[in-house]
C-alpha cells in the first residue's frame, strides 16, 4: 500500500503544480514603442529594441496588449502625435486604466552616438555610446521604476552593426532587471 502511495505522490505534486500555474491571474503589460529623442534615423533599432524586449516578456507568458490596442491609446493621450520624451507617471497610468493593464513599459533612447576617430598610426577607431531608459509603471501599488543602463567602447569601425550590438548589451541589461522586478511583484 505505501508503495503505491510513492508512485502515486510525483503524479500529484505535478498535477498541483500544473493547476497552481494555470490558475494564477497573468500579469497584463503594455509595452509603448521604443522613444527616442535623438533623432537617429535608423528605425531598424526601434524595431530590434521593441522586439527585443517583447519576446523577452513572451516567453516568460506574460499577458501583452496587442500592438494596435498600444498604439490607439498613445494616440488618444497624445492627441495624433508621437511620444518625444519618456512619458510621464501620469501619462502611464492613463494608458494603463485605458488598457486594463498591470504594468506599463516605456523604453527611451537617451543617448545614441557614434563618430570616427583617427589614431596616431592612421587607423579609423569608431566611439559608440548607448544610453537607454526603462520606465514601468505598476498599477497594483500606482509606482514609477525607472531602469538606465548606459553602454560605450572604442573598437574599429563597424557602422549600425556596433551600435546594434551595444543596443542588445544594454536592453540584455535592462531584460535582467525587468526579470527580477516582475519577479518580486509576482511574487506578493
Amino acid at each position: 500500500m505505501l508503495g503505491k502511495k510513492l508512485i502515486l505522490l510525483p503524479f500529484l505534486i505535478v498535477f498541483i503544480t500544473t493547476a497552481i500555474t494555470y490558475a494564477a491571474v497573468p500579469v497584463r503589460i503594455v509595452l509603448l514603442p521604443p522613444i527616442h529623442r535623438q533623432n537617429y534615423n535608423e528605425p531598424e533599432l526601434n524595431h530590434f529594441a521593441f522586439y527585443k524586449l517583447k519576446e523577452n516578456l513572451l516567453k516568460n507568458n506574460y499577458d501583452l496588449a496587442l500592438d494596435i490596442q498600444v498604439q490607439n491609446a498613445v494616440n488618444k493621450f497624445t492627441h495624433g502625435h508621437p511620444l518625444e520624451a519618456l512619458p510621464e507617471k501620469k501619462i502611464l497610468r492613463g494608458l494603463s486604466k485605458e488598457l486594463s493593464s498591470d504594468l506599463v513599459f516605456a523604453l527611451e533612447f537617451t543617448e545614441l552616438n557614434s563618430m570616427i576617430i583617427s589614431s596616431l598610426r592612421n587607423e579609423e577607431i569608431e566611439y559608440k555610446n548607448v544610453a537607454l531608459t526603462l520606465a514601468i509603471y505598476n498599477a497594483q501599488d500606482d509606482s514609477y521604476v525607472i531602469y538606465k543602463v548606459h553602454k560605450d567602447e572604442y573598437s574599429e569601425f563597424e557602422g549600425v552593426n556596433g551600435i546594434r550590438r551595444l543596443v542588445e548589451n544594454c536592453l540584455d541589461h535592462i531584460n535582467k532587471k525587468v526579470s527580477v522586478y516582475l519577479k518580486s511583484i509576482i511574487a506578493k
